[in-house]
């Protein structure tokens, strides 16, 4: 209705905004209202079993890939700061349009980057953490 022009809307009511915060409120009413059933827990359970033997080969692997996502969100950040909202600043400057229409750019340019990174740091906290508690637990056995 936005795109036909039939209704306008203020910014804060940004169709991904409204859709959004639709989404939210079925998935907590139809969380609410269902029950897991015990085969659902069963497979639950069963998908966050480790089928890994080697403990210590997925634990080094596990790390790899969280050092990589930190990374490539440094390197995604930095491209976005560059291509992205650099070209938008310098295009913005040529045409006269006020810095702070750009300000949104490298906030994105920001984010993006900085969301990987702490992905990243999480995935590598985590593997951490089960590593040493999986460490703790073999030693305990006798």
């Amino acid at each position: 209705m936005v795109q036909a022009e039939w209704v306008s809307l203020p910014v804060y009511l940004h169709p991904v905004i409204l859709s959004t915060l639709v989404a939210l409120v079925a998935i907590v009413i139809v969380s609410r209202l269902t029950h897991v059933s015990q085969a659902e827990s069963e497979y639950r359970a069963f998908l966050h079993r480790s089928p890994v033997e080697n403990e210590r080969s997925w634990a080094a692997v596990s790390r790899r890939v969280a050092g990589a996502t930190m990374l490539a969100g440094v390197a995604v950040g930095a491209f976005l700061w560059w291509q992205y909202a650099g070209s938008l600043a310098a295009l913005a400057g040529r045409f006269g349009v006020a810095d702070s229409a750009v300000t949104g750019a490298y906030l994105l340019a920001t984010g993006c980057g900085v969301m990987l990174v702490i992905a990243g740091a999480v995935g590598f906290r985590l593997v951490s953490a089960r590593s040493t508690k999986a460490g703790s637990a073999r030693m305990a056995k006798p």
